[in-house]
């Protein structure tokens, strides 16, 4: 119903401001919608800024019967300007769009394998999966083919514009990762 799509707007929200306190350098979510396929916003402002603005109403008013996941991300700026946006979470990646929390050590070496454009750590995950994928789209075995080529710490959430079906979540163990489906509801 519309009350319930309300209040996930407003809990999701509340959430991103409450996690705020891990970074208030850049916010950012995206929507998967399984007809739609991904929307996404993200701002160099902190969470408590964002979720004010007429954009994330936009993209939290596209939540409907067909959406699949809302995730969002606050960043701690470590490595790459936040005023350059595409260093912003979530990172595009041609069909892969994701999230990433911790810090690879070995991103260098990655973009010269499989180069990108973003100066932030977190862009070599995307890139490196999106080289597995490449040739069909993202998939748990091209997911266990690239990460260990990822030297580091992380926690990755992410879609593929070709398979609006489904979030591929993985850790590498020392990274915290907090996923919520509400079964009886079907939300």
């Amino acid at each position: 119903s519309k009350e319930d799509f309300k209040k996930i707007r407003e809990d999701f929200s509340n959430l991103m401001v409450a996690t705020q306190v891990r970074g208030t350098h850049a916010t950012g979510a995206f929507v998967l919608d399984a007809k739609k396929g991904i929307r996404y916003y993200k701002l160099p402002v902190p969470a408590s800024r964002m979720v004010k603005t007429g954009e994330w109403f936009a993209l939290l008013d596209m939540l409907n019967t067909d959406t699949v996941a809302i995730i969002g991300h606050v960043r701690f700026a470590t490595k790459g300007s936040t005023s350059v946006n595409e260093n912003n979470h979530p990172i595009v990646m041609n069909n892969i769009i994701g999230v990433h929390n911790g810090i690879i050590t070995n991103d260098c070496e990655l973009c010269e394998k499989y180069p990108y454009e973003q100066e932030v750590d977190s862009a070599a995950v995307f890139a490196t999966i999106e080289h597995f994928a490449k040739k069909s789209r993202v998939s748990t075995e091209n997911i266990a083919k690239a990460l260990p080529k990822i030297k580091g710490n992380f926690a990755i959430m992410l879609a593929d514009n070709r398979r609006t079906d489904s979030v591929f979540i993985a850790r590498d163990g020392s990274r915290p990762i907090v996923h919520y489906k509400d079964v009886e509801e079907k939300l």
